[in-house]
């Protein structure tokens, strides 16, 4: 075979083993540099997701798995998130069961997103380690304060005048004092057949809120106060006025 025909051969089986050589041959990097996380954003009355999801993205996103989810954050009484609240979230992920990918090191080579938004902060701990941080906007209603749903001891004879009030704690208002207005006995106790009046003085948690200069409704012991006075932006007095405490009945002789 002449040299020539040797040279055609060799550049036709060249040819061939580039056409069918894959691609990871060739030096597919396994470092996984993006992650792009899915999670239920918070809402009023919603628990704190547990789980999120991840999308596929670029270098082998696929491979890894989100193995925890952390909320930080005031949530209320019952556990649920509440308005005008930011809460922070962090995920852990790690590498899924047999993939031998791995969590690129390389600095600010790693990139994360959380519902489409750019994290705060992506933390790598190992190769088969990283957390991802994302704080959500305070979301709920405007800065307006416009109700409060109270609940207090009625008088009833013989007792001492209540002092307090209760509010539910995801309000954002909270009773700053009671003045009591009618007669009370020699022990400071309400009188039978009395009528009493309470002026609930209501004051407010959260900084940048004020109460409407239009509307307010005032619900106490289930009932609408109308007559409600706002001192200040920050400051309403509730008049709750009760009906006459009642008379015992006379001892039997």
């Amino acid at each position: 075979m002449s040299k020539k025909r040797i040279v055609s051969v060799l550049l036709s089986l060249l040819l061939l083993c580039c056409n069918t050589i894959p691609v990871a041959a060739a030096g597919e990097s396994k470092a996984i540099n993006a992650a792009f996380i899915t999670v239920d954003a918070p809402a009023t009355g919603n628990i704190p997701a547990a789980t999120a999801s991840l999308s596929a993205g670029s270098n082998g996103t696929v491979n890894s798995v989100v193995q925890n989810v952390a909320w930080s954050g005031q949530m209320d009484v019952n556990g649920t998130f509440m308005p005008r609240v930011k809460y922070t979230v962090t995920f852990t992920l790690g590498i899924a069961p047999g993939s031998d990918y791995y969590f690129s090191d390389k600095e600010n080579s790693f990139t994360a997103t959380v519902n489409g938004k750019e994290a705060d902060e992506v933390l790598w701990y190992a190769n088969d380690r990283i957390e991802v941080i994302y704080t959500f906007p305070a979301f709920g209603t405007g800065n307006i304060i416009t109700k409060a749903n109270i609940t207090m001891a009625t008088p009833e004879a013989g007792k001492t005048p209540a002092l307090e009030a209760h509010i539910p704690a995801t309000a954002s208002t909270y009773v700053k004092s009671i003045f009591w207005e009618g007669p009370l006995d020699g022990n400071g106790c309400f009188q039978p057949g009395t009528e009493y009046t309470a002026y609930l003085t209501l004051g407010i948690k959260e900084k940048g809120r004020r109460f409407s200069k239009k509307s307010f409704d005032a619900i106490v012991n289930g009932v609408t106060i109308d007559s409600v006075v706002r001192n200040s932006d920050t400051e309403i007095i509730i008049p709750v006025e009760f009906e006459a405490t009642p008379i015992p009945a006379p001892a039997a002789p």
